[in-house]
């Protein structure tokens, strides 16, 4: 613990104190002996102060900051600190919680706090920048930034904090679709979480990696041990939201008629507690697996209910004018594929091929149609909304139109991609 005469002060603050000082001399160009000189302390002691290996003494302090002209009023910051420290854990209850409208007022209300590079609480802002933007799924620039950031700056964090910002570090990395990286992550901080929120949050998260991986076994698994803190903690919302994405875990097995019965029965209870984005979540699945089975009347139903709940991914366009394609109904096809690419946004790069896809269908330009699913298939890019099933899907549409354009040799140059 290092101690500031006076005031509350914990190793946490310490070492930010330390982290400015430091950066400030560098800034300014300043060797330690000069700023050790007209602060009257020895080079010596002014180092170990920067790395924060002693203790931290008022007087000295406020001296220093004196002499770097850094208006830094220490006890007014060190208040602030508390403060925002406060804050910052109710904002991550109301995440917890999914209580969206509160988690967002707080967030506007951390957005007014300006920021100064000598503000202790900084980190925190950051952080809970990082989690906002995440947990919302909002595309934000500042994103990478923060992540970035926040990565040369983990001293600064209390272990807590370092424990959250990691596994939203993870988050991250698997919405860049970095599944192996952001899994091994993890693995490696779950032993060492006590906070049952959190770890329920790591499960889920993990959840989701296992069923990107298509291991169905162990997605559920954690699932499951997820399902059981939310529900010890009476996080209902959570625990629907994990019922679905169990239904999503065997969509990614191509158990469609167990998925079938998971997401009404989450539609059916969502329904009840006016879960609209619950309902919208279900209903867009429902939409893809009865595309999958080949049960074409049955989509645009789904599609319907999607759009009514919620603003669902531009897949869902896609879906209904690919099941009005296999009923021959070339007018509602056209409608939809045009529906869903005026919704496009600029890192959907294959749903937008997809849409291409369509339209070449509809000329019956075949040749054309198998290159672009051979585009599709060999693209490297990164698209929110197009994810391992997806592939899978476009590989089989692929075997189809080659089984009747008799191109079996196009066809087996890609069986191993299904097997993958």
């Amino acid at each position: 613990m290092y101690v500031l005469p006076g005031l509350n002060m914990d190793n946490i603050i310490a070492k930010r104190l330390s982290f400015f000082i430091k950066n400030e001399r560098l800034a300014q160009n300043l060797a330690v002996r000069i700023l050790a000189k007209d602060c009257n302390i020895s080079p010596s002691y002014l180092s170990d102060l920067e790395n924060c290996k002693c203790e931290l003494n008022e007087a000295i302090i406020k001296t220093i900051f004196s002499e770097l002209d850094i208006d830094f009023n220490l006890e007014e910051q060190i208040f602030k600190y508390n403060n925002i420290k406060q804050d910052f854990d109710s904002f991550l209850n109301c995440v917890y919680f999914q209580d969206n409208e509160k988690a967002e007022d707080k967030f506007q209300k951390y957005l007014a706090n300006q920021y100064n590079k000598f503000n202790l609480y900084n980190e925190e802002l950051e952080l809970l920048q990082l989690i906002y933007y995440l947990s919302y799924r909002k595309t934000n620039k500042l994103i990478r930034s923060l992540v970035e950031t926040l990565e040369l700056k983990q001293n600064l964090l209390s272990i807590e904090e370092q424990i959250l910002f990691l596994l939203y570090k993870a988050i991250y990395l698997k919405n860049l679709g970095e599944i192996d990286t952001a899994r091994k992550l993890l693995l490696t901080i779950v032993a060492n979480v006590e906070d049952k929120k959190v770890i329920s949050l790591i499960y889920y998260q993990l959840g989701a990696l296992y069923s990107k991986s298509n291991k169905v076994a162990l997605s559920i698994k954690y699932y499951l041990d997820a399902k059981a803190i939310f529900d010890s903690n009476l996080n209902y919302i959570r625990s629907l939201y994990v019922c679905s994405n169990i239904a999503v875990t065997y969509i990614y097995s191509e158990a469609f008629l167990e998925a079938i019965e998971a997401c009404n029965e989450c539609i059916m209870i969502a329904k009840r507690l006016g879960l609209n984005n619950v309902i919208m979540i279900n209903a867009y699945n429902l939409s893809y697996i009865y595309m999958r089975l080949e049960q074409y009347t049955e989509v645009n139903k789904y599609v319907v209910l999607a759009l009514k709940h919620g603003v669902p991914d531009t897949g869902i366009y896609f879906h209904n004018a690919y099941s009005y394609l296999q009923l021959n109904e070339l007018s509602l096809c056209e409608y939809w594929t045009e529906e869903g690419v005026s919704k496009l946004k600029e890192n959907e790069p294959l749903t937008k091929k997809l849409y291409e896809y369509l339209k070449l269908r509809m000329r019956n330009e075949m040749e054309k149609s198998i290159n672009k699913l051979i585009e599709i298939i060999e693209s490297n890019e990164i698209d929110d909304c197009f994810d391992n099933q997806d592939r899978r899907f476009v590989i089989k549409e692929l075997f189809k139109l080659c089984e009747t354009t008799s191109h079996s040799d196009i066809a087996s140059r890609y069986i191993s991609y299904l097997q993958n």
